[in-house]
């Protein structure tokens, strides 16, 4: 995401893909050291158990991808409430995973109907964010917020208190729900263009 003296902002995209209705790559905020992204890729059930999933014509065809750093902040909150320890992963994943989200090279799953949920709930904490950011409900993802991810100038020299990081937090709040909305947009047209799939891989760098 560009910022510009107005306070103004807008969101970055990049080359579309041939055969697909929504960009490659979206990413929030564009820093000035540019980071790794994770890339986000509808799945069959029936390709987790072939171990060359990812030079498939299939798998490469609809895919967005985020920033790194923008998952950590903006959604890993969601994505580890969602996260199913218990999913068959096939041959999807090396024997020396943890049950848990793997930030590094392998995958994690979510099943469309999951997905929805999450989706569900990002749009709960928008309207929340907006109208009462104070409520209890939304403390665990604001402790993943921070102040230099909604700043119209970055400092990084910057030392602020929690208090002052909230402020600044609360004051462009637009910063957050532009990006939730616009991937809740994006999610749903990925998955409503693969409707022969039932899954979402998220895979980091």
């Amino acid at each position: 995401m560009a910022h510009f003296p107005s306070g103004e902002c807008v969101i970055v995209f990049y080359e579309k893909m041939p055969c697909s209705t929504f960009c490659v790559k979206h990413s929030i905020f564009l820093p000035k050291v540019i980071t790794e992204r994770v890339w986000i890729n509808p799945v069959e059930s029936a390709e987790r158990n072939d171990e060359n999933i990812w030079g498939m014509d299939q798998y490469l065809r609809e895919r967005i991808s985020i920033e790194e750093m923008d998952i950590e902040h903006f959604l890993y909150h969601f994505l580890y409430e969602y996260f199913d320890k218990s999913f068959d992963y096939g041959d999807m994943r090396d024997a020396y995973c943890s049950d848990g989200f793997e930030w590094n090279l392998e995958p994690n799953i979510y099943t469309y109907k999951t997905v929805e949920k999450m989706l569900e709930e990002i749009e709960t904490c928008c309207r929340l964010l907006e109208t009462d950011f104070n409520n209890p409900s939304l403390d665990a993802l604001k402790r993943c917020f921070y102040a230099h991810d909604f700043e119209p100038e970055v400092n990084w020299n910057k030392k602020y208190t929690r208090e002052e990081e909230l402020e600044i937090i609360r004051s462009n709040i637009f910063i957050a729900t532009d990006f939730y909305r616009r991937f809740v947009k994006q999610m749903r047209a990925m998955m409503a263009h693969s409707p022969g799939y039932d899954l979402i891989t998220f895979t980091g760098p």
